[in-house]
């Protein structure tokens, strides 16, 4: 009978003397890289390669898009897929135009408020009402100027982002970084804060507008007051980034390990099952722990030595405010951990809401009734102002009511997980 000895040859390219190596047939894609050129390896079916150049790396096409990076330099989460909300593969912010006008409006608000804020403090303040009202309204604008500095500074960070390289490539280490998450504090202080000061300002102008010169407010007790919600505003801000086990797992957006492909313990795990795998590890090497924390059984496997490679169990950690490309606090996030703050935050809001609607709608009302007796050349300012404040409020109420059934909708009727798209846009 007739042999026929199939090969495969690596033909070396680029080189004064080719050499060509020959291989079994049965040597092609099977792993091992035979030719010095890796021409054996490359364009093998069913895999997805990490990169172009000579070092053949790949992963398994399974492995493509589903938000967890296998290849070192994060290609494969970057091979067409669809990122959540505003941002895509490329950029942070994926239309220009709305890069372009929240730029705009960024700076357009930090000027506002130092223009607003610098009028205020050479206006008269005669009175002691005066004097609280003025530093109120200064409140107001330090929260709005923080507003304007946050929107100014994620448009920056999304242009020094695209100039690194494909936004997918960072998207992790962004969402995981002190620069997002100072972002997310400033965005939580600015956007209650806001609110809050608002809430405080409707509360004092009630009451001297139903009182009257009856009642002598107090400008040390409404700076106590003021300080004491500013304290609490900072804290609400802050308190979910400390690194407190306890904390973090209320807070935690997600722990990704960086290192699964050369991880020998968890290579050949996936989702679920490798964080119990994981924890069987954990409890093969420290046997009196009980410890149940996956932050903290990480932490004892990184400094365990239980490899020369220090680094296998090394964790990308992202934290509450890297739950969006934006670093914005999510409530809408469905953690079973996470559903006694949602339902205090809801809760919260909604008086705020309530008590400063009501507070301007008494202002207006008391204002009306005061333009009847005396008339209304000495009240049209006051009640026009009054107005002007009050539409302001219900406009915000409109977009947290909104926003607050949003939150009820997806949390406790769907029961189901909002596009992230959908908190970007509130």
């Amino acid at each position: 009978g007739m042999s026929l000895n199939f090969v495969f040859r690596c033909q070396i390219e680029n080189m004064d003397d080719p050499i060509e190596e020959s291989y079994a047939i049965s040597d092609i894609c099977d792993g091992i890289m035979n030719c010095e050129n890796n021409a054996d390896e490359l364009g093998c079916p069913g895999r997805f390669y990490c990169s172009t150049n000579e070092t053949v790396s790949w992963i398994d096409e399974s492995r493509v898009c589903d938000q967890k990076r296998d290849c070192t330099n994060g290609k494969d989460e970057c091979a067409g897929c669809i990122m959540d909300g505003l941002a895509s593969s490329e950029f942070l912010v994926q239309s220009k135009l709305i890069t372009v006008l929240t730029s705009f409006l960024g700076l357009s608000t930090i000027i506002i408020n130092i223009v607003v804020a610098l009028k205020t403090l050479h206006s008269s303040q005669n009175s002691k009402a005066a004097q609280i009202d003025t530093l109120l309204r200064l409140l107001i604008c330090f929260y709005d100027l923080l507003m304007g500095i946050y929107l100014l500074l994620m448009m920056v960070a999304g242009i020094v982002l695209r100039f690194k390289g494909d936004y997918c490539q960072f998207d992790k280490e962004w969402r995981a970084s002190l620069h997002c998450m100072m972002l997310g504090i400033i965005f939580s202080l600015s956007s209650h804060g806001s609110l809050l000061v608002i809430g405080i300002m409707g509360i004092v102008r009630c009451i001297k507008c139903t009182m009257g010169s009856s009642v002598e407010l107090s400008k040390r007790k409404v700076m106590i007051v003021t300080a004491v919600v500013s304290l609490l505003n900072l804290i609400h801000a802050i308190v979910p980034t400390l690194p407190v086990h306890q904390i973090q797992n209320v807070f935690r957006t997600s722990m990704n390990l960086v290192a699964v492909q050369r991880n020998p313990f968890i290579s050949t795990q996936k989702g679920p099952d490798m964080i119990e795998h994981v924890r069987k590890i954990h409890g093969h090497y420290f046997e009196n722990s009980s410890s149940t924390d996956i932050s903290k059984i990480l932490a004892d496997l990184r400094h365990a030595n239980i490899t020369s490679d220090d680094t296998i169990f090394d964790v990308i950690d992202i934290g509450y405010y890297g739950n969006t490309p934006l670093c914005i606090y999510n409530i809408f996030k469905m953690q079973n951990s996470y559903q006694l703050y949602k339902v205090f935050y809801c809760i919260a809001v909604s008086t705020l809401l309530i008590v400063i609607s009501a507070a301007y709608i008494i202002i207006v009302i008391e204002a009306k009734r005061s333009r009847r007796r005396v008339g209304p050349d000495n009240n049209d300012n006051t009640t026009q102002l009054a107005l002007k404040v009050s539409l302001m409020i219900i406009s915000q109420l409109v977009s947290w009511v909104s926003f607050m059934a949003a939150v009820i909708h997806f949390s406790w009727i769907s029961n189901s997980p909002p596009p992230a798209k959908t908190f970007e846009i509130f």
